[in-house]
């Protein structure tokens, strides 16, 4: 969890198993901020903004 991986993933870049389930239930919740942010057309796209 240190990684900033995604629950599905081992690096911080992998891409997200959205679909991925365990005991039937899926991986990645519903209320997770990650499917908020992942696209389903090429023509959205969630821009961050860094702050410090």
């Amino acid at each position: 969890m240190t990684s900033g991986a995604p629950l599905t993933g081992v690096k911080e870049t992998d891409v997200p198993d959205l679909t991925a389930t365990a005991n039937g239930l899926p991986v990645i919740p519903d209320f997770a901020h990650i499917r908020h942010a992942a696209t389903t057309t090429p023509h959205e796209k969630m821009l961050r903004r860094p702050y410090n």
